[in-house]
């Protein structure tokens, strides 16, 4: 998409500053969602595998599980500027499909949220127990954010998010918060493994 944005941005006559300044934005950031893209792929890809002992033959799924919702913004911004204009390689809804790749990260996770229930199920039943409400604690405390994010500590997986937020307001932000994004963040490679068939013991 750069590749289409750059020669249109040279044709924007210098005066038009604002305009000029905002391509060199979006090429920007999409030369920086290149470059995490690469990263996952080629780095951490191969750290993630060793650390699951599974191939994940299927990058393109892992890359999607690091999208975050503000990325959505970039790509509605450019698809809502070039809506009425012909010409792009790239049209709107190819640009709006671009936007939902965030969407497609928290299904991965949704997923991954029943998968790792019913295996926690299996690993925690005992055929005694037979109040509802001891198995609940007990799934509850293997699948709590706090413990999935220590996970994604772990791994080291937290740096490798495509996102464009602003760095975070200590006064604003929360433990949980954060906990909750790291959690999603292995719920999404989790969701992978179990649409690649991967056993999720």
């Amino acid at each position: 998409m750069q590749e289409c944005l750059k020669p249109l941005r040279r044709e924007i006559p210098s005066a038009n500053t604002n305009e000029i300044d905002k391509f060199s934005r979006w090429i920007e950031k999409i030369e920086e969602i290149l470059t995490r893209i690469h990263t996952i792929k080629w780095k951490l890809q191969p750290q993630l595998e060793e650390n699951l002992g599974y191939r994940l033959d299927n990058s393109e799924m892992l890359i999607l599980a690091f999208f975050q919702p503000s990325t959505k913004n970039l790509f509605t911004e450019i698809e809502i500027h070039f809506r009425k204009k012909a010409g792009l390689s790239l049209n709107s809804d190819e640009l709006n499909e671009l936007a939902v790749l965030p969407e497609v990260a928290k299904t991965l996770a949704w997923i991954s949220d029943a998968a790792i229930n019913l295996a926690v199920i299996f690993e925690i039943w005992e055929p005694e127990i037979v109040r509802v409400g001891i198995l609940t604690d007990e799934r509850k405390k293997f699948v709590e954010n706090s413990n999935l994010a220590r996970l994604c500590d772990k791994w080291n997986l937290y740096e490798y998010r495509i996102h464009f937020d602003p760095p975070p307001d200590p006064k604003l932000v929360t433990r949980n918060s954060i906990a909750h994004v790291k959690g999603t963040i292995i719920e999404a490679i989790y969701g992978i493994l179990f649409l690649l068939g991967a056993y999720l013991g």
